[in-house]
């Protein structure tokens, strides 16, 4: 049915994608983006042209420009929509490689520093035990020297 409620809903919905696409700016997909702003643009302006087609009663010439225009946008947008998730999806897991790098990185330190610091406990623990009995022997060796 083509009324102005139709047609309303239909920008609304337009507009509500082209807004979406400012978002793909902070995952720095300029050429994807780019994409789907044009092909949203074209899908806008064939949508138009095509529901003042059809509310004149012009069905074939709705759906000529709904052939030649309003599904290649479509499938524009499609298209540009699975680069920019293809895209996303390598980035992801890169960063998942990456963070997994780190990871064993600081794992393999980890497991280096573990001696050392076992090696430093034990050299501190065997002065603070000497510190502590050395004056005690000697406390003893006077009590035995009185006695």
């Amino acid at each position: 049915m083509h009324d102005q409620t139709s047609a309303t809903r239909m920008q609304g919905q337009s507009d509500g994608l082209v807004s979406l696409t400012d978002s793909l700016d902070r995952y720095h997909l300029d050429l994807p983006a780019s994409q789907i702003r044009t092909s949203l643009e074209a899908l806008r302006s064939a949508a138009r042209d095509e529901y003042d087609q059809a509310s004149a009663g012009k069905s074939t010439v709705a759906e000529m420009i709904s052939q030649q225009r309003t599904r290649p946008a479509i499938a524009s947008v499609d298209s540009a929509l699975g680069a920019s998730a293809t895209l996303l999806r390598v980035r992801t897991r890169q960063r998942i490689v990456d963070a997994t790098n780190e990871t064993f990185n600081a794992e393999r330190l980890v497991m280096c520093a573990l001696p050392v610091a076992l090696l430093i406990a034990l050299l501190i623990g065997i002065l603070l035990l000497r510190s502590i009995s050395r004056p005690v022997h000697e406390l003893e060796l006077g009590m035995h020297a009185i006695a």
